[in-house]
């Protein structure tokens, strides 16, 4: 109720899961993802391969963290862009028509929780492909959508199990965006 409407980042709610006595969340935007002591908070352990964690999901001790290459300079830059242009517009949608980045080149990365190895790895080749909060994972598939696909995954290896074409408008009339 203190923010407005849609104001955040939507994977916000993705960022943090707990499993018994631990704590698997990502400390900042660009940061690995690092397992905390439940009950003390105490550091036990940083995932290597996770820099950029976006999204965190976690069934059957196998943690699947959705990533990206953006830095966290990166990040606190577009911050900074977006809080010296704010402050001084009358009217929301005056905001400058430049493109800021949100997303970087991402990647699925499948981490054993018990030893912290790595699984697999999956890597997508356009900025910001993975739309936000629609990985899932059930029953041994990872399922996600991309800017242009309904893609799911072999949750054990990564690898394709299949595909499907998401139509998607390329244009609308600006009373439907």
């Amino acid at each position: 109720h203190l923010r407005g409407f849609r104001s955040g980042p939507p994977e916000i709610g993705r960022r943090m899961v707990v499993s018994g006595d631990r704590v698997y969340v990502s400390l900042g935007y660009g940061e690995p993802v690092t397992a905390l002591d439940a009950s003390t908070g105490k550091q036990l352990a940083t995932f290597d391969g996770t820099d950029g964690a976006r999204e965190l999901l976690l069934t059957d001790g196998v943690l699947y963290v959705l990533a990206d290459d953006m830095t966290a300079a990166e990040h606190e830059e577009r911050k900074a862009e977006i809080n010296r242009i704010s402050p001084t517009l009358d009217i929301w949608y005056l905001f400058p028509r430049k493109p800021i980045s949100m997303y970087g080149t991402q990647r699925i990365v499948a981490i054993e929780t018990d030893s912290g190895e790595p699984i697999w790895k999956r890597h997508f080749v356009a900025s910001g492909e993975v739309m936000p909060t629609t990985m899932a994972v059930d029953d041994g598939r990872v399922c996600l959508q991309t800017v242009s696909r309904v893609v799911c995954l072999d949750a054990s290896g990564g690898k394709d199990l299949w595909q499907s074409e998401r139509p998607v408008a390329r244009s609308r009339l600006s009373w439907s965006t």
